[in-house]
C-alpha cells in the first residue's frame, strides 16, 4: 500500500485565509493521492488545521465543514477571529498544518499531516498607506521635521522590504520585518 501525500496550498484576501486542499485522486501521475491503493475520502473519520502564528496556536476541525471530494477543493475559510484577530488576517507568518486520521481498508489507524507557510501581509500594509494617507499635506517646508512624516517614510521603506523578502522566500525575514512595524504602532 502506497502512502497518502497530503497537498494543500492557502491564500490571504483582505479578511480571511482559504486553504484548498490538493491531494487530489489516486492515479499513476499522482501516487499520494487519495485512492484505494493508499486510503479513499470515506475512511478519513477527522480532518483539523493546527496554524501557529509566533507563539500562538489556532486548531480549526474541518470535518463538520464538509471533507474535499474533488481536486482543488477549498476546505476551510480562516476569519479573523479564528486566529486572534480583529477586522483583518493580521500579518505574519503562519504555519498551517493539515492533518487527516482514519481507520484503513484493512482496519489499521492512520494518521497523516502536512504544513503550508503563508506570510499574510494585507493587514500590515493597510496600516502602513493609512499612515501615509495621514501625513500627505504635510507642507514641503516641514517634511523631514514632522515626526508623522519621517515615520510613514521609514514604515514605506519597511514595508517594500517586506514584499521583497516574500518574493524571494525570505519568510521569517519577513516576518521579522512586520513584527518591527507593529512594534512601531502600526496596528490593525
Amino acid at each position: 500500500m502506497s502512502s497518502l501525500f497530503l497537498k494543500i496550498s492557502a491564500k490571504e484576501t483582505p479578511k480571511s485565509i482559504l486553504v484548498s486542499e490538493l491531494t487530489g485522486a489516486y492515479s499513476s501521475q499522482n501516487t499520494g493521492g487519495y485512492g484505494v491503493q493508499t486510503v479513499t475520502i470515506t475512511q478519513v473519520t477527522k480532518s483539523y488545521l493546527n496554524i501557529t502564528r509566533g507563539k500562538e496556536s489556532f486548531y480549526v476541525d474541518l470535518k463538520p465543514l464538509g471533507f474535499p471530494t474533488t481536486d482543488d477543493c477549498m476546505i476551510a475559510e480562516i476569519l479573523p477571529s479564528q486566529v486572534g484577530s480583529k477586522g483583518c488576517i493580521k500579518s505574519g507568518k503562519y504555519v498551517i498544518e493539515y492533518v487527516v486520521e482514519g481507520v484503513n481498508g484493512s482496519g489499521q489507524p492512520f494518521k497523516y499531516a502536512t504544513k503550508y507557510v503563508l506570510l499574510a501581509t494585507d493587514c500590515v500594509a493597510e496600516c502602513v498607506d493609512k499612515l501615509n494617507r495621514n501625513t500627505v499635506n504635510v507642507p514641503v517646508d516641514k517634511f523631514m521635521k514632522d515626526d508623522r512624516k519621517t515615520t510613514s517614510i521609514e514604515m514605506g521603506i519597511l514595508m517594500e522590504n517586506v514584499l521583497w523578502a516574500k518574493c524571494c522566500g525570505l519568510i521569517d525575514y519577513a516576518d521579522e520585518i512586520i513584527q518591527y512595524i507593529y512594534s512601531k504602532g502600526c496596528s490593525c
